[in-house]
């Protein structure tokens, strides 16, 4: 079996639209990163290079038929950073690929301290 780590940092042809994903896999918009896509921890941004594994959070943004229930399109998850496939550039984003079983929950961001 090809080693999935191959694809990371690469990119979907512009033309043509990802239209289903197949069994467990999930595509995930990272949302814990800035433009250049340093890592927010805390209230600093740190070299992903420099944090490769890290818990990183991402948006779910399509799921495959076998993925459970209980995670929807939206939700927010935690998922550590060197698993799946991170960084392939498609429709002007990054977006990660892994597996349900690589998640380990569901998270939200906590309300401000007033």
């Amino acid at each position: 079996m090809e080693k999935v780590e191959h694809y990371k940092n690469s990119s979907i042809s512009e033309d043509y639209e990802v239209t289903a994903l197949f069994d467990d896999i999930i595509m995930l918009s990272p949302v814990d990163c800035n433009g250049e896509g340093y890592i927010k921890r805390g209230s600093i941004y740190v070299d992903p290079a420099i944090t490769y594994n890290a818990w990183r959070v991402g948006k779910v943004l399509m799921k495959g038929p076998k993925v459970a229930e209980y995670i929807e399109i939206g939700d927010l998850v935690q998922y550590p950073n060197d698993r799946g496939i991170p960084g392939v550039k498609y429709k002007g984003q990054t977006v990660h690929y892994i597996n349900e079983d690589r998640l380990f929950g569901k998270v939200k961001l906590k309300d401000p301290v007033e």
